[in-house]
């Protein structure tokens, strides 16, 4: 780089600012700006430009030639922020790819063995994943699980002008402090450079710091926990834990931090968790300090804790997320032992009330479904010896078992009775003196909590929560009334589950009770009872509802509102639904639902589209652009598949063909010819160009289009619309109950018959259109497919279009 044009750009940077050239915030100025041309415009995925690096080094060298030492040290310091800065783009560009990234081994190992106590590691089946142990520059792909090869390429460059700019310094004596040494630290490739990188920093760092006057690094929390994560995230936890000091929230910080800085970073957390000492988790326990203490260091542990059973989870590790559970066991019986009369009070001193609330809802919330009868002990227990605090006449709330999540456990495991004991009655009752173990058995619980639900409704008090070992926050909370919603329903109580729903204050519903009643009525089910709570127009009207306190309709705060979270099972509930209204003829509930539906929501748009177009049918306004939107939706959806796109381009084709004698017909034809041109390509597109792929899906095309024209042909009787509401829970006919949906009602009659065989030419022209186009946009025949339209009934003109000519 010449110096006139540096000096150019100093000008410049004069020019704009104000400043001298040769001031640090003029200079700074020009770093700014270069950098912004050269770097902070790259592209997360791309590679950098092959100059950018050696004219940020020019620029570099050529600032830091002038100026006092502290005035190079302060320009250096900003010159390694702003590599920080592009690495810090290009790291949440790789985190956005990793989190769309299912694979769950990216995030799983055996983590190093605790100092503190753990269950025996005897067990090698059904374990996560060890992680390499190669920590060569080659292996940043692993570290950096998710990024693409060019963002690990960029990161490491970055990582190297940062080193290469602390040796600079060294020879230029150039003052450096913790905030230099803090930039490097922070990258996740640190110890793909060297595994003992970051201990030789730590090393120059503290050498530094006595051969000069600086401010030791504790003084500054912000460095020293960077500095931190990079000793962590390197493997190096003791080196980590002693810069931790004796603040637990540096502590906690730099667990949340290492397990943020990468995919798999929760193994850095558990490690630096295992290494603290287990006195001073429990001398955290114990601190109270006037009831303002934090419990950070007991926080830290258990946040660490919960990444690991989380990824233990995730990889399906069984024996490794039983370990956990046990691990965190272990640390509850020091914590929360029960205290004897002797010992009473030095054991209320060794534990604050938040500390056992603390570790007793880390325990449940890792709970494995099989262990749910050492869950109940455990609130049993708690029951027993808990006392209210001075002041506190709630039955010791604070440090007693949150019974949402216990509930939680006993669903996961199966026990909606137990729920519906929790709720209405006092499983006390049952146990045996002196037992300290939940051994009833289920008949007997079932039989208590049928009697406890039959007064609730006697009384009208199904939303009373009058259970023994609930606690006045607990009767606050949502959570306790969405699992007894589930429980009534589960054991067979729509009524009662309904009339809970519906009887709840305001106050005690949120999104999730909405979405349990949803649930309750609609989840995958061949329980004939289910089937009967269909029936009822009222259940209907209720779920309507729900469904649209979901959607945010009617609501003035949707917009602010947090989005609601989908699993995977939630999208047969959203099918039930949107097939439930459209039995009943509700399109305008079928399309909130196609609105709002997730992905996995496969059948909803087709259902959506049948919906339109016998609403159309029975002289509905809108079906054809309800119609037109759907399809084009699941044209563009890429998770649409080769069936659900037959099918769908089926049902277009039947009920809106592009000619036909009807006069709306010929005056939507254009429109129509541009919609099925839409849909050829997405054909096509799902073609591959393979000929045994396009021939499959012709075969397809033809197949749904003669089962929809017979449907449409056979008028529904009122037998049938009762089979319809039958199967609306049955998923293994979800495809049948879509199709019958191309049924006219009761009243149509020979005329409707003799109508859908007058449009059978215009139909097959349609199909014949599109298969045409998609063949040739994949330069492939669609000749295979006239032998199956003349077999379904197609005029032979039509098929003959089909052959090359």
């Amino acid at each position: 780089m010449s110096g006139t044009w540096l000096r150019a750009l100093l000008t410049y940077t004069t020019r704009t600012t104000g400043a001298p050239s040769t001031s640090v915030a003029a200079r700074r100025r020009l770093c700014d700006e270069v950098f912004a041309a050269h770097l902070h415009e790259h592209v997360p995925g791309a590679a950098l430009h092959r100059d950018a690096l050696p004219v940020l080094r020019e620029v570099r060298w050529s600032l830091l030639r002038e100026g006092s030492r502290a005035d190079k040290a302060q320009l250096l310091e900003h010159v390694m922020e702003q590599y920080t800065r592009a690495s810090e783009r290009v790291l949440a560009a790789a985190a956005a790819v990793a989190r769309s990234d299912t694979d769950p081994g990216n995030a799983a190992c055996t983590p190093p063995q605790p100092p503190m106590p753990c269950a025996s590691q005897a067990r090698t089946s059904q374990r996560l994943p060890a992680r390499s142990v190669d920590t060569s520059a080659g292996s940043g792909n692993l570290l950096l699980a998710g990024a693409a090869p060019r963002d690990t390429n960029v990161l490491l460059q970055l990582l190297l002008e940062q080193l290469q700019c602390l040796v600079e310094a060294k020879v230029s004596d150039i003052p450096l402090s913790a905030r230099h040494y803090r930039h490097p630290m922070r990258s996740p490739l640190l110890a793909a450079v060297s595994p003992e990188l970051p201990l030789l920093l730590l090393e120059e760092l503290a050498q530094q710091r006595s051969s000069s006057s600086q401010a030791a690094i504790d003084d500054d929390v912000a460095v020293r926990v960077d500095c931190c994560v990079g000793l962590a995230a390197a493997g190096h936890a003791r080196e980590a834990l002693a810069l931790c000091g004796a603040d637990g929230s540096v502590l906690r910080t730099v667990v949340q931090r290492a397990a943020a800085l990468r995919p798999d970073g929760w193994r850095s957390a558990w490690a630096l968790a295992n290494a603290v000492p287990l006195s001073r988790v429990l001398d955290d326990a114990a601190a109270d300090a006037g009831g303002t203490a934090t419990h950070a260091w007991l926080r830290g542990v258990l946040e660490a804790a919960h990444l690991r059973h989380r990824a233990a989870v995730d990889a399906g590790a069984h024996d490794e997320r039983g370990e956990v559970f046990d691990w965190v066991g272990t640390l509850r019986r020091l914590v929360v032992t029960a205290p004897t009369a002797a010992e009473g009070a030095e054991q209320r001193q060794r534990a604050t009330p938040t500390a056992r609330r603390l570790v007793t809802d880390a325990y449940l919330s890792m709970c494995p479904a099989s262990r749910w009868r050492d869950a109940f002990g455990l609130a049993l227990e708690m029951a027993a010896t808990s006392t209210p605090p001075p002041g506190r006449h709630d039955g010791g709330g604070a440090d007693g078992v949150t019974m949402g999540r216990l509930m939680a456990v006993l669903q996961s495991a199966g026990q909606p009775w137990m729920v519906l004991l929790c709720f209405y009655g006092d499983p006390r009752r049952l146990r045996a003196a002196g037992d300290t173990q939940w051994r009833v058995d289920d008949s007997a619980v079932e039989s208590h909590a049928t009697e406890c639900v039959r007064a609730a409704r006697a009384a009208g008090a199904l939303a009373v929560a009058t259970g023994a070992l609930l606690k006045d926050v607990d009767r606050r909370h949502s959570a306790v009334y969405n699992h007894t919603l589930a429980a009534l329903a589960a054991t067979g109580q729509h009524t009662e589950a309904m009339s809970l729903y519906t009887s709840l204050p305001r106050v005690l519903v949120n999104r999730h009770t909405h979405w349990s009643v949803l649930h309750a009525f609609l989840r995958p089910s061949h329980d004939h009872r289910a089937v009967a709570a269909l029936r009822g127009a009222d259940n209907y009207m209720h779920c309507v509802g729900a469904l649209r306190h979901l959607a945010g309709a009617g609501d003035a705060a949707a917009g602010t509102a947090p989005p609601l979270i989908f699993t995977r099972d939630q999208g047969d509930v959203w099918e039930s639904m949107t097939l439930w209204a459209a039995v009943r003829g509700d399109l305008e509930t079928v399309v909130l639902c196609a609105a709002h539906a997730p992905a996995a929501s496969r059948y909803v748009r087709v259902i959506a589209l049948l919906a339109a177009a016998t609403a159309r049918t029975r002289g509905s306004d809108g079906g054809w652009s309800v119609a037109r939107e759907q399809l084009r939706r699941i044209c563009a959806a890429p998770q649409t598949t080769g069936r659900e796109l037959c099918l769908a381009t089926a049902a277009a084709a039947v009920f809106f063909p592009c000619t036909g004698t009807d006069g709306a017909t010929a005056a939507g034809a254009p429109e129509r010819a541009a919609l099925f041109a839409e849909v050829a390509r997405a054909v096509a597109h799902h073609a591959e160009r393979s000929q045994p792929r396009l021939d499959e899906l012709l075969r397809l095309l033809v197949d749904y289009t003669v089962s929809l024209r017979r449907r449409r042909c056979s008028p529904a009787t009122p037998q049938d619309t009762e089979t319809a509401l039958d199967n609306v829970l049955v998923k293994e006919k979800i495809l049948a109950s879509t199709m019958d949906l191309a049924c006219p009602g009761a009243g149509a009659g020979t005329h409707d018959r003799h109508r859908v065989e007058d449009a059978g030419p215009a139909v097959w022209r349609t199909l014949a259109r599109v298969m045409t186009t998609a063949a040739e946009l994949q330069g492939l025949s669609a000749a295979r497919a006239a032998p199956a339209l003349v077999s379904a009934g197609a005029p032979p003109d039509i098929a003959i279009d089909l052959l090359p000519a």
